[in-house]
């Protein structure tokens, strides 16, 4: 048995300890207080950063399955605002035929000769289009002169030639480059650098402008075949003409990603 002195040098070492421990535990939190409120905080802007993500994706999803659902060309660049104030009013249009005025007069508005002229300027660095540029500016004159019967037929044959350059293996044994050709060459060009438009500029540049046509069909969209064989002759129009330089843009895009890639993969090799 311990003696009553012996208890409390004990007891006092013991509440001596508690006492220590107690300071260096309220050391520990207060220094630990600020970290930890800084991580509570990073997670919450990180939880919000995802959401806005998710909501982000929703949103372009939703808008590319309205396109898609009156095959409607894609439109790149939109701020996530326009698409959700495009979204607003899509559904409040009563058909189809209101839903393709209300984007024709967007596109209208949004893809001005400025913003053409912009586009000229970044196609200018594309070194591997060789003497293509000049073609493109001409094609971007064109436009700004509103000589749009010349400015839409000549983007087409430069997009196949395009295509053919980048990927001669595709060529059949003839060397030929035929509808076909151009199909597997746009499957390859959309893969290289995938985003959340390539569905429905795969849909839109094999179902529409590739389509086939009979001369005494009426033709109500952009077909590169009916316009090369004199069918359709509607098409000089300022908004067939952005059309068709927005979908020349993003080829020229996609096809810059491609070539970029495969140099990045010979130098690393």
């Amino acid at each position: 048995m311990y003696s009553n002195s012996a208890l409390d040098i004990i007891q006092k070492q013991i509440n001596k300890f508690d006492k220590l421990n107690r300071i260096h535990r309220s050391h520990f939190e207060k220094q630990m207080a600020t970290p930890l409120k800084a991580l509570e905080n990073e997670k919450r802007k990180l939880d919000a950063i995802q959401a806005f993500m998710t909501s982000g994706i929703q949103t372009i999803n939703e808008f590319e399955q309205l396109l898609g659902e009156i095959e409607y060309p894609p439109m790149p660049n939109l701020r996530m605002s326009d698409m959700e104030l495009l979204i607003d009013e899509i559904k409040k249009c009563v058909d189809d035929e209101q839903v393709i005025e209300l984007l024709d007069g967007f596109i209208l508005s949004r893809y001005t000769y400025r913003y053409v002229e912009m586009k000229l300027s970044i196609w200018s660095h594309y070194t591997w289009l060789g003497k293509r540029i000049e073609i493109l500016r001409q094609i971007v004159e064109g436009h700004k002169n509103k000589l749009y019967f010349l400015s839409v037929p000549v983007i087409y044959p430069q997009i196949e030639g395009m295509l053919a350059d980048t990927f001669p293996d595709i060529r059949n044994g003839k060397d030929e480059f035929k509808t076909k050709q151009l199909k597997d060459t746009f499957e390859r060009v959309l893969s290289c650098h995938s985003d959340t438009l390539d569905n429905n500029w795969d849909r839109y540049y094999k179902e529409k402008l590739l389509s086939q046509f009979k001369h005494d069909d009426p033709i109500d969209h952009l077909s590169r075949h009916a316009m090369m064989h004199g069918k359709f002759y509607e098409y000089g129009t300022e908004l067939n003409s952005i059309k068709s330089i927005i979908i020349l843009d993003y080829i020229l895009t996609k096809i810059d990603a491609f070539h970029k890639l495969k140099k990045d993969e010979s130098e690393n090799e």
